[in-house]
């Protein structure tokens, strides 16, 4: 494998499924680009959708090294993590938040075509990538796990034919250790394999702000072994076993506010708590405690590719996968326990797709199926001992009765210290779609998909009195809402063990939640080659993302009420034009979304605890934007690439509250994590410097205009609730070194932020504090890669 001279692009080994179109590229021009957007091996610049593409040899030169880290190589994409570390994944401001382990993204993500049905399993997947392909908009038709902002797919490297090994490796800032090694090639005559391993490990980079204490240690363990076997030349089979461990800390975030649930019941020491300075090393967290992760995700997977004629094809995908997690967060940014959280829980997936793949004449056609079955368990312990609403409940609530009478005031001594919130889903889905493309003629394209899909999902869910006073809060909650005449019903005895979550007769009980959909998702496009193979292209297209049932740890039923399925309806025209004998490449696309009942998170007003979690559908909405990028190749050795994204979000139509609890009319306002402008730019030269070795300097700029992390920021900071922006940023990397002109090794310096750009990529309320979480301080390092 050799390095790319490209600024983001090389020319991709093809699927074993079919062979690589013609590479148009000349010995000094950009290379072609071939993708698998469409589940079979086709030129980027025939493929009339829009798509980014990046090689493995580009995000290693770039560092690109997690999710987080393609938001500097893929135009219009953001991303976030929850206070619980779930990722949020927004592509041109379709996303979605949630706590929850069974929460379905709006972006899906696939490794080798097989889904990564829930985002933390997507965690450590970037590493011994032959490529990454992005497909932006609605995926349905082609794509099994529906989503209403688009896919991605990492195509892992695989077994070669010949004997070949390699070690990438970057020792940085923090003591950074970051190598992944590989082995690969042929074990008999039908048979080859491939063998990767990763290990991250790395000092703490957080440090506290209020005494001498440190957080942020990095140990993490990644590895795949691949076997591809030909017994035949119509028959492959390919088997995919891939792992991942992370012992990593859990990040503590900065508190920007405190805004108590209760005012009356919220505790000086909280009231009082020194903010951290803008500095993205500064925060605090409480003291002794392991924070340390104990995570880890396995998954196997078969494809099995059988021609049964020259012109078609069965393929069959088959997966089983496992995930875990336990760990403690700090969830409030200070040293008090007001929504500190110890969680675990536990994934299991299975999924089936089985399709057939043919030509017929100037037709290409895809018809198959799906089916899915997924067991989603989620424990969390809450430690509430200084928090606003426990303090506050025991401390009484007042005159509420409609004569007077107190609601509430607990038992002399007792401590409301800890409560627990479990959930169980199980999600079962079936699926059955088609997908065509008619050459019309040489230079005109019509295609067209379809697919047709059934969910079903149970959920359970209930919050758990730990102890006596656990059990006390909740018969007392109980007869608060009795003296208010709300509930009409006896008190019910509650015991430490029993649910305590109340159920619309205000009686304990758990929470059940039940979703039957089905849908139908489609997609219709015309794509034209213009005289000067310039590709003009346009789609309509409508996805679904599936409904979701929360697992909070609710006082009432109200927080675990389902969401119902949310849809977009896409229109999307683009160009692709290779220019002056393919030393430049320009793209473009402009867009506009209608979009149904989005999914969002806010914070509803409870009478009793004050602000409580809940998943609401909005709707009413749209999006509109364009996206540009340029790739130039000016003289041989210099690459440049650009690209731009603007978007204008909306809410249309939606009354309610919002994530920091006001209720309002939010016509209007623009969606969270949806930045209006992200501007990139890279640019690398390669030169000689004697017959047996080249230098290379380059460096990439990124620019996020404000954004927010929920809407109506307005109405929070006017009424004291703080402040939900996520301000504009720019952030610079360099990059310099030396290699061989084969390719064969690399040396090089890094520096990622080299201005140090205080900057947060997500801010949240959790019980008594708004926290945000702060992006990675300068880093800077040495790279090494070489090849046997």
């Amino acid at each position: 494998m050799a390095f790319s001279t490209s600024p983001l692009y090389a020319q991709d080994a093809p699927v074993s499924a079919a062979p690589p179109p013609t590479s148009e590229a000349t010995q000094s021009g950009i290379e072609d680009i071939v993708v698998t957007a469409q589940k079979r091996a086709q030129s980027i610049n025939n493929v009339g959708m829009s798509i980014a593409a990046i090689s493995g040899d580009a995000l290693i030169e770039r560092g690109v090294s997690t999710a987080a880290d393609l938001v500097k190589t893929v135009p219009g994409f953001a991303y976030a993590e929850t206070a619980l570390g779930v990722p949020i994944y927004t592509l041109r401001g379709v996303g979605f938040v949630d706590q929850s382990l069974s929460a379905g993204p709006t972006v899906s993500v696939y490794v080798d075509e097989v889904p990564l049905p829930y985002s933390f399993m997507t965690k450590g997947s970037i590493f011994d990538l032959e490529r990454v392909e992005v497909l932006k908009g609605p995926q349905g038709t082609l794509y099994g796990q529906n989503s209403t902002g688009g896919a991605f797919n990492y195509i892992a490297a695989k077994p070669t034919n010949e004997f070949s090994a390699g070690v990438d490796a970057e020792y940085g800032r923090f003591n950074t250790l970051d190598a992944t090694g590989f082995v690969s090639g042929p074990l008999s005559s039908t048979l080859k394999g491939r063998l990767a391993v990763r290990t991250v490990q790395g000092g703490d980079w957080q440090k506290s702000y209020t005494r001498n204490d440190t957080l942020g240690r990095q140990e993490q363990w990644q590895g795949r072994a691949l076997l591809d076997w030909e017994p035949t030349e119509r028959l492959t089979v390919q088997i995919n076993a891939t792992g991942w461990i992370d012992k990593s800390d859990t990040i503590a975030p900065q508190v920007r506010k405190i805004d108590p649930q209760v005012p009356a019941g919220v505790i000086s020491g909280v009231a009082n708590y020194p903010l951290p300075p803008d500095d993205p090393r500064a925060a605090d967290w409480t003291p002794d405690r392991d924070y340390a992760r104990d995570d880890w995700f396995w998954m196997t997977a078969g494809r099995i590719n059988y021609e049964l004629s020259d012109d078609l094809r069965l393929v069959s995908i088959t997966a089983y996968q496992k995930f875990s997690t336990k760990a403690f967060y700090d969830n409030d940014g200070y040293t008090y326990l007001t929504g500190d959280r110890y969680g675990t829980g536990t994934v299991k997936t299975f999924n089936q797709e089985l399709r057939l793949e043919g030509e017929n004449g100037p037709i290409q056609w895809i018809l198959g199926g799906n089916y899915s079955h997924h067991k989603v368990h989620q424990l969390f312990t809450y430690y509430l001992k200084d928090a606003s609403n426990a303090h506050g409940v025991f401390a009484g609530l007042g005159p509420i009765g409609p004569n007077g009478e107190l609601g509430f005031i607990g038992p002399d001594g007792l401590d409301f210290a800890t409560a627990n919130g479990l959930s169980d889903n199980t999600i079962k889905s079936y699926a059955v779609f088609g997908n065509a493309e008619w050459e019309i003629v040489p230079s005109l394209t019509l295609q067209g998909g379809i697919r047709y899909t059934k969910t079903n999902r149970d959920g359970r869910s209930c919050a758990v009195a730990t102890d006596a006073a656990g059990a006390a809060l909740s018969l007392g909650t109980q007869q608060f809402y009795a003296n208010i005449g709300t509930k009409t019903t006896p008190v019910m005895p509650v015991s430490p063990g029993d649910c305590t979550t109340l159920d619309e007769n205000f009686n304990p009980a758990p929470s059940f939640g039940r979703l039957r959909e089905d849908n139908v998702s489609w997609r219709v496009g015309l794509n034209y080659k213009t005289p000067g193979a310039t590709l003009l292209y346009a789609n309509v297209s409508r996805g679904y993302k599936a409904g979701s049932i929360p697992a909070f740890s609710a006082s009432t039923f109200t927080s675990n009420l389902p969401v119902k399925q949310e849809s977009l309806l896409a229109y999307e025209v683009g160009f692709k034009a290779p220019l002056f004998e393919h030393t430049m490449q320009i793209n473009g696309a402009a867009f506009y979304y209608d979009y149904s009942d989005k999914q969002i998170y806010v914070l509803l007003q409870d009478l009793v605890f004050g602000g409580i979690q809940q998943l609401v559908n909005i709707p009413k909405s749209r999006l509109q934007g364009a996206e540009l990028e340029l790739v130039w190749q000016p003289t041989r050795g210099l690459n440049i690439s650009a690209s731009g994204t603007y978007l204008d979000s909306k809410i249309k139509q939606y009354t309610g509250y919002n994530a920091g609890g006001i209720f309002a009319d939010y016509s209007g306002e623009s969606f969270p994590y949806a930045a209006k402008w992200q501007l990139a730019g890279d640019a690398q030269y390669d030169f000689p410097i004697s017959s047996s070795m080249e230098a290379y300097v380059g460096g990439a700029v990124n620019y996020h205009s404000r954004t927010t992390a929920a809407f109506g920021n307005d109405l929070l900071i006017a009424g004291g609730k703080g402040n939900y922006d996520l301000n504009p940023y720019v952030l610079v990397d360099l990059r310099a070194g030396v290699k061989s002109p084969d390719g064969n090794w690399r040396v090089g310096l890094f520096g990622r932020n080299i201005f140090n750009k205080y900057y947060w990529t997500t801010v949240e309320k959790q019980q008594d504090a708004v926290i945000r979480y702060a992006g990675k301080p300068a880093t800077y390092g040495i790279q090494l890669s070489t090849r046997f």
